[in-house]
């Protein structure tokens, strides 16, 4: 993404099937400025997996 430029996006939904839902509405957003600093990790940190979804952007 380009900083200080407006983005359009939307979603589509899709079953294990492969069955796609009607896209979303569009919305926009404007990217100001970039993070260049990354996040800390959380002390103590730790995960579990609770289910399997698959999200793929695009």
């Amino acid at each position: 993404m380009t900083a200080n430029t407006q983005h359009c996006y939307f979603v589509i939904a899709e079953d294990d099937l492969g069955n796609e839902s009607p896209a979303s509405n569009e919305r926009f957003a404007i990217v100001e400025a970039f993070d260049v600093m990354n996040p800390t990790v959380p002390m103590p940190f730790s995960a579990e997996p609770t289910a399997t979804i698959v999200l793929t952007v695009s």
